[in-house]
């Protein structure tokens, strides 16, 4: 999810506009914890956690008086990418709960809490294994309990 993002915002264009991920409810409250916006209740079927990351545009910030949308002629140059984090906890519902993600650089806009994206892939490093070889390999601890089967 995290690669998917890093392409999108260095303009890797995907033909997919959505990337949907299915789990169980227990690794669903792993991805709360790991995100510390796990309140300990565990979440009920169908319960559902959206990433949404959106392209920032020169003028997007720049409103009139009225509160109209004032459009500079730059409007469609990307300046940034925002994230939001929402959570369903119940399949009947729709309306979605906007999650403060802890180490993430929070701002408001339009009263809504959104995120600078990079700053939540760099705090997301450490929770993403890079070489799968290596955090398996043989450790004196695993060859100790593989003698103890014998």
């Amino acid at each position: 999810m995290c690669d998917r993002m890093r392409d999108s915002i260095d303009g890797q264009k995907s033909k997919h506009k959505v990337f949907l991920y299915s789990t169980h409810d227990s690794l669903l409250s792993v991805l709360l914890s790991a995100l510390n916006i796990y309140n300990g209740i565990p979440p009920p079927y169908g319960s559902t956690i959206m990433f949404e990351l959106y392209e920032i545009n020169c003028g997007d910030d720049h409103k009139t008086s009225d509160g109209k949308q004032q459009l500079s002629p730059q409007s469609q140059q990307p300046i940034g990418h925002r994230l939001e984090v929402h959570y369903l906890n119940v399949t009947e519902s729709e309306k979605s709960y906007l999650l403060a993600v802890n180490g993430c650089a929070f701002g408001t806009r339009n009263e809504t809490m959104v995120c600078d994206v990079k700053h939540f892939l760099d705090s997301m490093k450490t929770l993403i294994v890079d070489n799968w070889d290596d955090e398996c390999k043989d450790t004196y601890w695993r060859r100790l309990f593989r003698t103890i089967e014998l």
